[in-house]
């Protein structure tokens, strides 16, 4: 079933400019179904967890997290509960979390790129101009 369009114009003076919305989703890809299998199979543990190459932060790494189908992120521990969202990008080359900035868990928000991807781990990395964060996750 084809997506529904809308198609906005915007004219001033001899300016044009077309807008087209689509509404429902979009087809996914081989290589971003494929993604969304792999973290949707199982929990995750933190397993490191490093911030502008700091040490490894123990804090951080005893969260555990769950992807659900329907973009909500869990993230917990022994004690708290704390939910978010997450989506990959549209190539899938990035994995976007986004946790409330109150949250013990906010440093696990950012634009994360998949660097490495094997059976039972994922390497994450958010590289910006003075910000660089790693994380890597295991199946649990």
């Amino acid at each position: 079933m084809e997506p529904e369009v809308m198609v906005l114009v915007f004219e001033e003076g001899t300016l044009r400019m077309e807008m087209h919305l689509r509404t429902g989703k979009p087809q996914v890809s081989d290589q971003c179904a494929d993604l969304l299998d792999y973290l949707l199979e199982e929990s995750w543990d933190i397993e490191k967890f490093t911030n502008d190459d700091q040490p490894s932060d123990h804090e951080i790494e005893a969260y555990h997290l769950i992807f659900n189908a329907d973009g909500s992120l869990i993230v917990y521990d022994a004690d708290t509960e704390i939910t978010g969202r997450w989506y990959p990008s549209r190539n899938c080359q990035y994995l976007v979390v986004e946790i409330d900035k109150n949250s013990p868990a906010h440093r696990l928000s950012g634009t994360w790129e998949i660097e490495k991807r094997e059976q039972q781990k994922i390497k994450l990395v958010y590289d910006k101009i003075s910000k660089r964060k790693t994380l890597e996750l295991i199946k649990t």
